[in-house]
């Protein structure tokens, strides 16, 4: 049980500048919810430090850097737009209310002394993903972090509102938009479930349970391995870029989720992704851009059999083609593409409003904390398959004879 011993309203701790600021298309399809979640856990070493005063002040101030942080949004008038013991934790957002009543950055500071055996303070962070990503919000903590150690602020870490340089290459005023020669796959509802004529509805009654995976380092470049041979043992992805970690353990989920769900061979089956684009546009955004830079793309909708029976590298480089296929020609027809609709709703990404899937197939692939090569799954599947895809993400990639202690590769509930 948390008790919240008080609540503080921090506003910039000077003046910011006021006005509206035109949100972009890829801001415009991202969810309303509160998606981005940070939780930090600290060890206190100084224990007559006042943290929620330092907390309150450095807040004051990145906030004047971050100003657009602490507006609302508003709706124009041609657009219309986990668990039980971390809810406690998380503050509590309204979605029922008008879009303008909420805040765009949330952040609650709990002090749990008492609560922790080592003692300690427990930071939650929740950011609207209308106006940025989870690498704008890294970079805000980060900024945030340097001021509450009393440093200054360099220029890569004041952060750029401006969203002009994400406009999408339109025709002059008052002319159509530009044709498109892409498919735009991105924008298309997922494969259908065969014998289904809408999988929201098939999805309503399905349990679902949430499971956590290690892979250590080794593990990982097993699988990426794996991922860059075919049948034969023969290097399929040498020429070009070597396979990179995401692609490896992403396609092995994805073979894995196949299998364990036992669905008919001839199911289709297509993953989904979201994709960091700022290095791909040409220019590239600049490092301190703070709005969304984020994009979501599928691969080619192949057959469950084809997932199945190929070896890895036959998923790896559907991933890996979506991937290549991301380019700047790519986005900014996308964004030509939603700028000439009159309602983006149905565009719009669902949300894990905990930081965590909530959706069936939905997953997480993230680099552990100890940064050395490992890697973490998240990932939500219905309970009848949850056990054979722990059994199966573990098969053929044993640890290696030199480390049989390490417990670490074993799943986690």
């Amino acid at each position: 049980m948390v008790t919240r011993a008080s609540s503080h309203m921090v506003v910039p701790r000077y003046p910011t500048p006021m006005g509206y600021i035109s949100l972009s298309e890829l801001d415009q399809i991202q969810p309303h919810r509160h998606s981005g979640v940070l939780v930090y856990l600290y060890k206190l070493t100084l224990k007559d430090t006042n943290f929620t005063e330092i907390i309150k002040n450095s807040l004051s101030l990145i906030l004047v850097h971050h100003y657009r942080r602490t507006g609302q949004l508003r709706r124009i008038k041609d657009f219309a737009p986990t668990e039980a013991v971390m809810r406690d934790l998380y503050p509590n957002i309204d979605y029922d209310s008008p879009i303008e009543t909420w805040s765009l950055l949330i952040v609650q500071v709990i002090v749990q002394v008492t609560r922790f055996s080592c003692g300690g303070l427990c930071l939650v962070v929740k950011a609207s993903h209308v106006v940025l990503d989870g690498w704008a919000l890294c970079k805000l903590i980060c900024s945030w972090a340097k001021l509450a150690q009393g440093e200054c602020l360099g220029k890569v870490q004041i952060p750029l509102h401006d969203r002009t340089c994400l406009l999408s290459c339109r025709e002059p005023k008052g002319l159509k938009f530009r044709a498109s020669s892409f498919d735009h796959r991105p924008f298309k509802a997922p494969p259908l479930l065969l014998g289904c004529s809408d999988n929201q509805a098939a999805e309503i009654n399905k349990e679902t349970s949430l499971a956590i995976l290690k892979f250590t380092k080794e593990q990982v470049q097993q699988l990426k391995r794996k991922a860059s041979e075919n049948s034969n043992g023969d290097k399929k992805l040498a020429e070009g870029r070597p396979c990179i970690t995401y692609e490896a353990v992403a396609a092995h989920i994805w073979r894995c989720a196949c299998m364990a769900r036992r669905n008919d061979s001839h199911q289709p089956t297509a993953m989904r992704f979201i994709a960091n684009i700022r290095s791909r546009l040409n220019p590239k955004l600049p490092s301190n851009y703070a709005g969304n830079g984020i994009f979501q793309m599928w691969t080619e909708v192949c057959l469950s059999e084809d997932i199945i029976r190929n070896p890895l590298s036959f998923a790896t480089n559907k991933i890996r083609e979506a991937l290549e296929n991301l380019t700047d020609e790519y986005v900014r027809s996308a964004m030509d593409f939603m700028a000439n609709l009159e309602n983006v709703d149905r565009l719009r990404r669902d949300g894990s409003p905990m930081g965590i899937p909530t959706d069936d197939g939905k997953a997480f692939v993230i680099p552990s904390a100890s940064d050395d090569g490992s890697a973490i799954v998240i990932l939500r599947l219905q309970t009848k398959c949850i056990e054979a895809f722990r059994k199966l993400c573990y098969e053929g990639i044993p640890l290696l004879p030199e480390d049989p202690a390490d417990q670490s590769c074993k799943p986690q509930a």
